[in-house]
């Protein structure tokens, strides 16, 4: 998972560079829980049963998202293109210099970054599967109406009959956002919406909205 991780960083920092965006920071590997960037390092905390501590790693997700291990590392394989996109795009927003004090916010930019990175890596039918096993993940950890409220797409997305029938909420405040339950609720939940929606975006547009000085 490691080495496919290391492939999709070089990719999506090819994909910029053709665009014009550069992308200072570097990649490691995490031993904590979740994935995460700071001071210009990329870190990775993959449930690779193959590699220190993934295994036990993939069994903590397990029994979080309600899921089998071997789903667990099914998911983060297919997922793996937007999880390494994801941080970029917080890497990217740093570098920028337009980290804002708003981490919802700053986790919807980053996973406009990442949509657009990882789409070209999901095929029909993989998209397919993780947006079912998502829809299963998000029906039992209850997140959609709280995503719903910070999603950048929320207009878009209650188009669909189901999803404007789910009752308005509101984001967590900004105290919860480093609670673990809390957060991966709400981000599980928002990759499930992007998943589902599919949506399209420009590399130069990323540019003018995320990345330009304001």
């Amino acid at each position: 998972m490691w080495g496919s991780a290391q492939a999709y960083f070089d990719a999506h920092r090819a994909a910029l560079a053709s665009a014009g965006i550069p992308l200072a920071a570097r990649l490691e590997a995490d031993g904590g829980v979740m994935c995460s960037y700071a001071g210009g390092v990329v870190r990775l905390a993959l449930p690779d049963p193959d590699a220190p501590g993934g295994a036990l790693r993939a069994t903590l997700l397990a029994a979080s998202l309600g899921l089998d291990v071997d789903e667990v590392v099914w998911l983060f394989g297919a997922l793996l293109p937007r999880l390494v996109g994801h941080e970029i795009g917080h890497a990217l927003r740093d570098e920028a210099g337009r980290m804002g004090a708003d981490l919802w916010a700053e986790e919807q930019a980053a996973d406009r970054v990442a949509c657009h990175l990882a789409r070209a890596f999901l095929d029909g039918p993989t998209r397919a599967r993780v947006t079912a096993t998502l829809a299963g993940v998000v029906a039992r950890t209850g997140g959609l109406p709280e995503a719903l409220a910070g999603y950048r797409l929320e207009a878009r997305a209650r188009l669909a009959p189901d999803l404007a029938a789910v009752p308005t909420a509101r984001l967590p405040p900004l105290a919860a956002y480093r609670d673990f339950p809390t957060f991966l609720r709400v981000s599980v939940a928002w990759s499930y919406l992007d998943a589902r929606l599919d949506p399209e975006d420009d590399l130069h547009a990323i540019h003018h909205d995320l990345l330009l000085a304001r």
